[in-house]
Parts: C-alpha cells; structure tokens; sequence
C-alpha cells in the first residue's frame, strides 16, 4: 500500500555565493495519511525546506516525491501549481493576510483559482468561517483583528478549499503562548475530527505535544561549491 506521502532518497542543495549548502542529503520520509506530524528542529536543520517539498513549494535536485497521488518530482512548475491548488492549504508563520481585503475575500482567494461561481464561492466561505468560530468577523479586515485570529482567518484559507493536506509553517512562532495553544488546538481537532493530514514545522517542543508524531530532521551541512561536495549524479 502507497503511503499518502513518501519521499525516496530527496537530496536538495543551494548554491550561496562559494558555497554550496546541502540542506537534505538522500533523505527518505512516509507519513500516512490523517496523521498530524511535526517535522522538528532547529533555524538550518532543513525542516521548512523539507515542508516545502511536500507541499509542492519547492523541488528537489535528486530522489521521488510522492503526495496525495501526485508524483512530484516529474512535474513542471504549471503543474505543480496547479496540484497545489487542488490538494494543499497553506498555513504560514506571519499569516500572509492582504490588509487591504476583508476577512471575506481573504478566505475567498484560492477559491478563484478553482472558476467556483461567486456566489457559491461566499458560501463555502461562510460555512469555513462558521466552524472555525470566526463568522462574526466576515467583513473586518486583519489589522481588526488580534494575531491569534488572524491565524484562524490563515487557516480558514487554508481549509477553505477542501485539501487533502494541510502544511504549516512555525504556525505559532509569532504567537504568545495563549493564543499559540488555541491555535494547536484547533489543527488537533482538524486532524482528529475533520481527518485531515497535517504536516507541521516547528522548533517549539510544546507544539510538537500536539501532534500524533514528531520527526526530527538533521542540520544543514555545507560544501564549498567548487570542492568536493556529494555528487549530484
């Protein structure tokens, strides 16, 4: 049986001026699908690069990437973008709201990748909001709003889509700890109750409490470009 998400021997380098940094040498990974795992580690080791991957943010120099069906490694960037708009939600750190829209069109946004009538479109918008507690605030924008519910809004965006995956970047790093708990919590109940597939990178050892599985992934080595470095062949 095919793991919802597998990755065979995914190397993936970055040339920084003479330097060449190797942030994942052959690194192999499955998660199964409705875990909510948390890819763990410090500024360096790799783990956002490696969410990344998984959530077709990024490619890879060598190895396969497999994800909800998708082989990754073979798509085009066109491709990619638009497997991404099908499968994933996104979560990021510093929400990525637009401060000049309203809540409303905020959550709306990957919803006009999709050609969804407009008025369908709303309604998807409001039942989002709706179970995330956050209808009240359809119409304000996020400098309205305190950065724990901007952070729902972000997730609201992330979900309002349907995806089978959901990636989140130090979804609490800019958050205290009350408004970080609330939060965790409610990707816990996604995960659990909404059965959806959450990968997460975080440094924070009490979001990974969280989670149904912590991984922890190495820190980034580095080669000088014009020496001896690990083959790419």
């Amino acid at each position: 049986m095919t793991s919802f998400i597998a990755l065979r021997k995914v190397t993936k380098r970055y040339k920084l001026g003479g330097t060449m940094i190797e942030v994942l040498y052959e690194e192999d990974l499955t998660i199964e699908q409705g875990e909510f795992v948390a890819l763990m580690g410090p500024s360096g080791s790799g783990k956002t690069t490696l969410l990344n991957i998984i959530g077709g943010l990024d490619t890879v120099e060598r190895g396969s990437v497999s994800v909800a069906g998708g082989e990754l490694h073979t798509f085009s960037n066109r491709q990619l973008s638009q497997w991404r708009a099908r499968h994933v939600g996104l979560v990021f750190q510093f929400y990525h709201l637009l401060q000049v829209m309203s809540v409303e069109r905020n959550v709306m946004l990957p919803l006009l990748l999709t050609g969804m009538p407009s008025a369908q479109c709303r309604k998807r918008v409001r039942d989002v909001l709706e179970v995330l507690g956050m209808a009240d605030y359809l119409h304000r924008r996020p400098e309205e709003l305190s950065g724990g519910q901007q952070q729902r809004i972000a997730i609201a965006r992330a979900l309002v889509t349907d995806p089978a995956l959901i990636v989140c970047d130090e979804p609490t790093g800019d958050l205290d700890r009350e408004n970080a708990d609330m939060v965790l919590g409610l990707l816990a109940w996604l995960n659990r109750e909404q059965g959806k597939t959450i990968v997460m990178a975080t440094h924070d050892p009490e979001a990974a409490q969280h989670t149904t599985r912590v991984i922890p992934v190495g820190k980034a080595r580095t080669r000088e470009a014009s020496g001896n470095h690990r083959s790419a062949a």
